[in-house]
């Protein structure tokens, strides 16, 4: 696309939310806007940014369309989150689908096995669509159903591709390693949902030798990038979608590293313009595959973060890049942040890791991965210390292993039945 159809798409969409949807009117209206001497993509950073709060608390629905269905966020990460989607929004989002698929090398003659949402959620009827679009045969098993029964349908139908997630996969090979079921492979492996760990990927590998492909989205924009054969990063569908990158104050940032605020610019039944996902995204430049769409990298969650003392921000992701870089075999970690005194906090950086590493060199990782650290570390408002012990985890009643886990005094987790347990 040139830079003027952007610009004319972005200009296009904006002024429709505007005429047809009443939170957009009162969201530009507060804002003192006049939408007509909106251009495009230069003057996006002038339109306040659209929050996960604001499609829990409100019906973002445009007057004009007529809604196919609703779908819900899950609400994994706080109240669902409501989104109408027109027959020509689903269609398009099936064409996404259809690329992600064909980038996977997932094609006709293919068996997938569907282990994504479906009911009020979207991703499981796309892909089933895409399925039908492109010669695949589907088999929606879905979520709600036991990893015993996915493994009877698994030797019934035969699949030779699944979509389902990092942790499903990964437990399934166990279980069939086990001898819980005769031995079957996959010769193509999809993931969404969650972000693989390398435990996960490394089991995958070394079960059919081959590399699996990241899908990558969300309930409210659908599907927004995905891996190709080079797997240098992901696909970002930039035909469809606007990226914006925010810094930790909020500000647009040319850096390639921020949070991802998205416009989509075919959404109609929810519009969804300069929306705060929530991603912390990199971008990666161009891909040998010699595909137009550019490549991101997802490094984390921008919630998975420590406000610490003076100000100081400390982000999971960061921390993860540090100990990548010199642990090796490393799994996952996480920041455990607990008060020690009035001006003094301290982290405690839990790390599982498959061989053992010198602590010194680890803590000095942990240090470097921020500026503000060391600053901290100068005037001793903190204390960072790496630990290899795995029984260390915090985990929740669901057994999940959160990054960030904040025991300090008055933070609002240390007082409640909400603390994780150490596993």
């Amino acid at each position: 696309m040139t830079n003027h159809s952007v610009d004319e798409r972005v200009r296009r969409i904006v002024q429709y939310a505007t005429r047809h949807c009443d939170f957009y009117r009162r969201l530009y209206a507060e804002a003192c806007l006049d939408i007509e001497q909106f251009h495009g993509v230069g003057d996006l950073a002038q339109l306040p940014m659209v929050v996960p709060a604001d499609l829990i608390a409100n019906d973002i629905r445009s007057e004009d369309s007529l809604p196919y269905r609703i779908t819900t966020s899950s609400g994994t990460v706080g109240a669902g989150k409501t989104l109408f989607r027109t027959s020509e929004d689903s269609a398009t989002s099936v064409e996404v689908l259809r690329r992600l698929l064909t980038m996977s090398g997932v094609g006709y003659g293919d068996r997938l096995l569907i282990g994504q949402p479906f009911d009020l959620a979207h991703l499981g009827y796309l892909t089933l669509d895409a399925c039908r679009d492109l010669g695949i045969m589907a088999i929606p098993i879905g979520l709600g159903v036991t990893n015993e029964q996915m493994l009877r349908v698994i030797a019934r139908y035969k699949p030779n591709a699944i979509f389902s997630s990092p942790s499903r996969v990964s437990t399934i090979i166990q279980l069939r390693d086990a001898g819980a079921t005769p031995r079957f492979g996959f010769d193509k492996v999809l993931l969404a949902g969650e972000p693989a760990t390398p435990e996960q990927l490394k089991r995958i590998r070394d079960a059919w030798n081959i590399e699996p492909h990241n899908l990558y989205g969300s309930e409210e924009t659908d599907g927004l990038a995905g891996s190709c054969e080079r797997h240098c990063g992901l696909h970002f569908m930039s035909d469809l979608f606007i990226l914006e990158q925010i810094d930790t104050d909020g500000n647009v940032t040319n850096s390639g590293v921020g949070e991802a605020l998205i416009t989509s610019l075919y959404s109609k039944g929810t519009p969804l313009i300069r929306y705060r996902l929530g991603d912390i995204l990199a971008a990666r430049g161009a891909c040998p595959c010699g595909r137009a769409w550019p490549l991101v990298e997802v490094l984390g969650r921008a919630d998975d973060v420590l406000h610490l003392y003076d100000g100081i921000k400390l982000y999971a992701w960061q921390v993860e890049n540090a100990l990548r870089l010199v642990v090796p075999g490393y799994i996952r970690s996480q920041l455990v942040c607990t008060t020690l005194s009035l001006e003094v906090e301290s982290v405690e950086v839990v790390v599982e890791a498959t061989e053992s590493t010198d602590l010194g060199a680890v803590n000095h990782a942990l240090w470097s991965s921020s500026l503000d650290l060391n600053a901290a570390r100068s005037i001793g408002s903190l204390q960072v210390q790496a630990t290899f012990d795995r029984t260390r985890f915090y985990t929740t009643e669901r057994g999940k292993v959160p990054r960030v886990v904040d025991l300090r005094r008055g933070s609002g987790e240390g007082d409640g039945h909400a603390i994780p347990v150490r596993g």
